[in-house]
This record gives structure tokens, sequence and C-alpha cells, in this order.
């Protein structure tokens, strides 16, 4: 029993030290967008035509053009050739566009298959049967060391050359004070009231950090132009946080037995690792891929964080005491 309270202990702290070294690029890299300081802005179609508008979504990560089924729309790749066509027919993209291969990517590949030719006659491919086309599109993002540039996509309208404009612009991060405030009163509230009547307060707890994973997916989904099932993936972190917390809770109203501490301990650790490290760059810049606000959205980051890694701390501690110790009166 005592070899196996010292594994135990020591996988968390091996979890703690792991989820401490989560770096949010790797974590966004399933998570979905992360925290940036740039801001794409456009300023439409140059010259205007009645009936086709343009926005950017997502933060920036997609362009969105919507057409009329009166007209015809060829959107332009890299090396100006056909790449997406809308009509009346709706969205079709050419399989031969290099443009094509390159905007699956959120970092343009440095390679491109030779299948992609821009000289090749356009092989069209039905994507859509409206007439609203979404894309990916790298002229729009940061390319150099300039704090702001202006970006152009070319297009043509019924064969009439026009063009979408807009700024990449640096917004400088502010300190995240709300959060830091969040965290420095949190931790103390929380060891104080874990000290004083742990279980309660170990429930009362995770109930408001499971009801603030799904004001999380709120944000998330109410931010992103992408359909319900494409978003799944991107709100893993959420969901597992949501997790973790209903996890907390039945452990804290069920009678204490030997696997509480454990539970609590993995349940901590992975409330603290979806909920927190997972999104640490939303304390460190300006732009956070939800709707909440700035400061709303990074306190919550923050109170995830304090709270998980607060209730894997005092499992830590129940692991660690003397196996010969009276049992602790959890009943309170």
């Amino acid at each position: 029993m005592a070899q196996t309270r010292r594994l135990l202990v020591a996988a968390g702290i091996v979890a703690l030290i792991m989820a401490s070294g989560t770096r949010p690029a790797a974590a966004h890299a399933s998570a979905g967008q992360g925290a940036t300081n740039w801001v794409t802005t456009t300023k439409g179609l140059i010259p205007a035509v009645p009936g086709i508008t343009v926005r950017v979504v997502d933060k920036g990560e997609h362009l969105e053009i919507h057409g009329s089924p009166n007209r015809t729309i060829m959107v332009l790749g890299y090396k100006g050739e056909p790449y997406a066509r809308i009509d009346r027919d709706g969205v079709w993209l050419n399989r031969r566009s290099p443009a094509e291969f390159m905007n699956r990517f959120s970092i343009a590949p440095p390679r491109i298959p030779k299948t992609f030719d821009a000289t090749a006659a356009p092989v069209w491919r039905r994507v859509g049967r409206s007439q609203t086309f979404r894309w990916h599109d790298h002229r729009t993002h940061h390319m150099n060391n300039d704090l702001q540039h202006e970006w152009h996509v070319p297009v043509t309208i019924d064969g009439t050359p026009a063009k979408i404009s807009g700024w990449v612009l640096f917004v400088e991060p502010s300190t995240p004070t709300a959060a830091i405030l969040v965290g420095v009163i949190g931790l103390g509230l929380c060891t104080a009231a874990l000290l004083l009547r742990p279980r309660p307060a170990t429930a009362i707890l995770a109930v408001g950090i499971g009801a603030s994973a799904l004001v999380q997916l709120y944000g998330q989904y109410h931010e992103s132009s992408l359909s319900f099932t494409r978003q799944l993936g991107t709100t893993a972190y959420s969901v597992g946080t949501f997790a973790a917390a209903f996890a907390i809770v039945v452990v804290a109203l069920l009678r204490p037995s030997a696997f509480s501490a454990p539970a609590l301990l993995l349940s901590g650790v992975t409330m603290a690792v979806c909920g927190g490290f997972a999104r640490i760059d939303w304390l460190t810049h300006s732009q956070i891929p939800s709707a909440l606000s700035y400061p709303f959205g990074t306190s919550l980051v923050m109170a995830t964080l304090v709270v998980g890694g607060t209730i894997a701390g005092f499992a830590v501690r129940d692991l660690m005491s003397p196996l010969d110790a009276p049992e602790r009166d959890t009943s309170a």
C-alpha cells in the first residue's frame, strides 16, 4: 500500500510538471485557434458591387464573400490563377490551383506537389451549393516585421477585375489585471475553503468551474463561423474541463475512500491543463479566440487554473500523509 501511495504521488507530480510545460502553440494545434496580437480588417470589395458582400471572420482566420446568383465571382490564387468560382450553381474550387493546396494549412507549406500547377487548365470541383464562400487566405495575415500592412486579394466580377482589400494591425497586449486579481484572491479563498470545509468546498468550486467551462464553450461557438460538428475538435479542452469538474463533484459527494485522493488529483490536473495551461497564451495576447470580453475570458482561464491546481495540491497532500495517521474528518 505504501508503495502504491508513493507511485500515485509520483504520477501526480509528473503530471503537474508535464502540464506546466504545455506549450499553447502545441495545445491549440488540436484545440483550435490560439490567441494573437494581430487584427485583420477589411475595406470590402473595391470597387463595390451591389449584392456582393465581404467580411473577415474567425478573428482573421478566414475571409468570406457572399455573391449573387446573377453574377460570377472568380477568386484568384497567389500566382494569379483561378482558385475559386462562385456562380449560380454554387462554389467551385480549382483542383489544380496551388492556392487550393496552400489554403488547407494555417502556415503555408514550403513545398507544393507538382499536381498543383498555376499554368494548367482549371479542373473545377463543387464544394458548396450556396453563393457564400469562406476560405483561409495567407495574404490576409501578418507576414513581415511591420506593425501594420495592407493586403489585397484579386478577384474578377463577371470578368471585370476587382480586389478585396484590408489591413493587418498589431494591437499591443495589455496587462491581464482582472485575471491576476482573480488568481491572487482565488488562491487564498480556495485554500481557506478547502482547509475549513474540504468536501463541500471542493464540490462548490468544481460546480463553478464546470459552469465557466460551459460559458467558454458558448464563447467559442459564438465567435466561430464553423459548423457545430466541425467545432467538436476545437472545443475539446472546454469539454475536458467540464468532465473534470463533474468528476470532482461526484468524488466530493461520495463517501471518502482510498480512491478519493487519486481521483481528485487526476481530475484537478485535468482541469488545470484543459482550462488553464492550454489557454495560458490568452494572458499574454490582446486578441483571444472567443466572443467573451478579454477581462472576462482571461479571468475564467485563471480561475480554472487556480481551482484545478489547488484541488490537485490538496490531493497530493492527502496522498503523502502518513499511513498510521488518524483519518481526517471530511464530513464537514
